[in-house]
């Protein structure tokens, strides 16, 4: 396997790590903004609007760690086993318990 593809697929594997952390704090300044200003359904139209803000930045960090776990899972699947040469990186990765899991084997 060329370095530049080990690269690519190490690269794609720390981005899908790197959005689980941005998702968990997307999601705890959302709890926190509701503690805060209470439900949403009780909220005023400028609180409603930046809720609705953090809800879609929650939605859109965990769509887009969908498409690199997606890409991640295409990349490995490219390399058959006998090419695979870092020990450090999982052949698939999956969401699990809303975070990403890996698949050795």
């Amino acid at each position: 396997m060329t370095e530049e593809k080990v690269r690519k697929i190490r690269r794609t594997y720390q981005d899908a790590k790197a959005l689980d952390s941005k998702i968990t704090e997307a999601e705890t300044a959302l709890a926190n903004f509701v503690e805060l200003n209470g439900k949403p359904d009780t909220l005023g139209y400028q609180l409603r609007q930046q809720y609705g803000q953090m809800t879609s930045v929650v939605s859109g960090l965990r769509q887009q760690r969908v498409d690199v776990i997606a890409k991640y899972n295409a990349r490995s699947r490219q390399i058959t086993r006998s090419l695979w040469k870092d020990s450090g990186l999982p052949y698939q990765l999956q969401i699990t318990n809303d975070q990403v899991g890996e698949v050795w084997e």
